[in-house]
């Protein structure tokens, strides 16, 4: 028994890149979902930064080009609703940008998770544009494809995985510093995947899922750790090969 552990970063911001250096000095490998028109902004990682994380075996992928909203769920201040079907052409227009820089733009890390997808109609349409799909709450087995709706559980999935939509089965979080190290030891004891899902790292005083330095250093000790009992890192590509042109 050994478990498997994904390692992903949603919004590719320019904390993200010292995070990797950190994660690859240890020999882990992380997802980090970008948004394609954010990249170089202010505040988010650079393309030069981004094809170096590659370099170092950090799988880049697709966060949708804007991170835009569908409506649901909470509000979020300075946002605006918008239809499904932008929605859609956002998360593709990214696709395009990230493959054409040598990216995983089929592979789809969804902004706002499960409540970003337009019901099991928008879950069917976003299966046939892109390779692959992590979303957060109940994300659906194939079998339960025809019964999907956004309300679910996080949880873990059965080692080498090979649905191509997958949930997460914990965000770090600053108010539960040992949500993740206990999901981690459920996963090596099953020998089960572990989907983990980061956002900014470096606040000063941690606020939800925006944690410290300190705080994410001691993250990487526990999954240091984990990879030396034998657990397994993997990446998308692992579970869900690319298709063969």
């Amino acid at each position: 028994m050994s478990g498997q552990v994904m390692v992903t970063f949603d919004d590719g911001t320019e904390d993200q890149y010292h995070s990797c250096l950190v994660l690859t000095d240890n020999g882990v490998s992380a997802v980090v979902g970008v948004a394609s028109k954010l990249m170089g902004t202010p505040g988010f990682l650079s393309i030069e930064a981004l094809e170096h994380m590659k370099d170092d075996g950090h799988f880049i992928c697709n966060h949708s080009a804007t991170h835009p909203w569908l409506g649901k769920g909470a509000e979020k201040p300075g946002l605006t609703k918008i239809e499904w079907k932008d929605v859609l052409q956002d998360y593709e227009s990214a696709k395009d940008e990230l493959n054409n820089l040598g990216f995983h733009g089929d592979y789809l890390m969804v902004p706002f998770g499960t409540w970003n997808i337009d019901g099991e109609v928008g879950m069917s349409s976003i299966l046939e544009k892109f390779r692959w799909v992590r979303m957060t709450i109940g994300a659906p087995l194939p079998e339960q494809q025809g019964l999907w709706t956004v309300d679910g559980a996080k949880r873990l999935y059965p080692r080498n995985y090979s649905g191509r939509s997958i949930g997460i089965t914990a965000a770090v979080d600053i108010r539960d510093k040992s949500r993740t190290e206990r999901w981690v030891r459920t996963a090596e004891a099953a020998d089960a995947l572990c989907v983990l899902v980061y956002h900014r790292v470096g606040h000063p005083v941690g606020s939800g899922q925006d944690i410290t330095w300190e705080h994410f250093l001691s993250e990487v000790k526990m999954l240091t750790e984990a990879k030396e009992r034998g657990v397994e890192f993997v990446l998308p590509t692992d579970l869900v090969p690319e298709e063969t042109k």
